[in-house]
């Protein structure tokens, strides 16, 4: 019997959930036939020729055997986890982070359960709670901190990370409300707190290892 891949267990879900909807036919599995299907076709063809010239340009630098990796049970536990989230989104942002994390698993040794911990954030997480996580780091390591206003300043860092993200205060507040939520940040207030010298940084330890883990591996 031929293996099923993602793209038929996906379907297969999508239409047992299409056959409890009363009404529901021929007509909506066509159109999971039609819509759907060559969708996650793509999505799934992009992931795997992205993960494919990576690891080769990785083991062609020396840095692994990619024969190794079949038996590395966190590497596959991961490529699960990244391929189903890949999947599952549209967002760019957030299927560049999901690679990255899964790079540096293929790369490291580290704690598995720190990673597990941190794949189930970036599933759960949108592009804009990276973006913001990224960027309130980057306001902790800025030179000026505490010497302007940045939330009046024109052109100030965080009004840049503000038109970044892309959504209005009520918004930004509910994605740092999460972070904080995940100890990723140290601050419930963020947008009625400036930094200031000396103060103490809005990413937390763990945010900084977090962010680590979504970044592109260095050369």
């Amino acid at each position: 019997m031929p293996k099923k891949d993602s793209k038929d267990i996906m379907l297969a879900v999508a239409k047992a959930a299409i056959a409890l909807i009363p009404g529901a036919g021929s007509a909506v599995n066509e159109l999971l036939n039609v819509i759907i299907c060559p969708s996650l076709e793509k999505r799934r063809d992009e992931f795997l020729i992205d993960l494919n010239s990576r690891l080769e340009a990785l083991e062609n630098d020396g840095r692994l055997k990619i024969g190794d990796l079949e038996n590395n049970e966190q590497f596959v536990d991961a490529v699960f986890t990244v391929s189903k989230a890949t999947l599952a989104t549209g967002q760019k942002k957030k299927k560049e982070f999901l690679m990255n994390a899964l790079i540096n698993v293929a790369l490291s040794n580290q704690d598995v359960s720190m990673h597990a911990i941190f794949l189930y954030m970036i599933d759960k997480f949108t592009e804009q709670h990276m973006v913001a996580l990224g960027g309130l780091n980057q306001l902790d390591n800025d030179p000026k901190r505490g010497e302007i206003n940045i939330y009046t300043v024109k052109d100030s860092p965080f009004k840049t990370l503000k038109k970044e993200l892309s959504c209005g205060d009520e918004l930004i507040k509910f994605i740092f409300s999460d972070l904080r939520n995940s100890n990723l940040i140290t601050k419930n207030n963020v947008l009625e707190s400036p930094p200031t010298v000396g103060g103490s940084n809005y990413v937390s330890e763990l945010g900084k290892q977090f962010i680590e883990f979504i970044s592109e591996p260095d050369n």
